[in-house]
């Protein structure tokens, strides 16, 4: 979802040639390092406690809210 969400972007302005190249690096790896490394940690530290899974859903969600204020942002400052 992201990738095609940056390649939008980079068509639409072609002058961020160094914040595309930035975001595919990223993207890259949360795919390939991080995001299966965060996975493990997590359920290591939620392990079989659904009180803790409810507290990681939640920041996970706060997180995601986070962001899309940060890209609402950038993308207000492109416009």
């Amino acid at each position: 979802m992201f990738t095609s969400i940056v390649a939008n972007v980079a068509r639409a302005q072609p002058g961020l040639a160094t914040l595309r190249l930035y975001l595919d690096r990223h993207i890259e790896l949360d795919g390939d390092k991080h995001g299966p490394l965060a996975m493990r940690m997590l359920a290591q530290l939620c392990g079989d406690d659904e009180r803790n899974w409810q507290e990681a859903t939640e920041s996970a969600l706060a997180a995601l809210d986070a962001r899309v204020k940060l890209w609402d942002g950038v993308l207000a400052a492109l416009s």
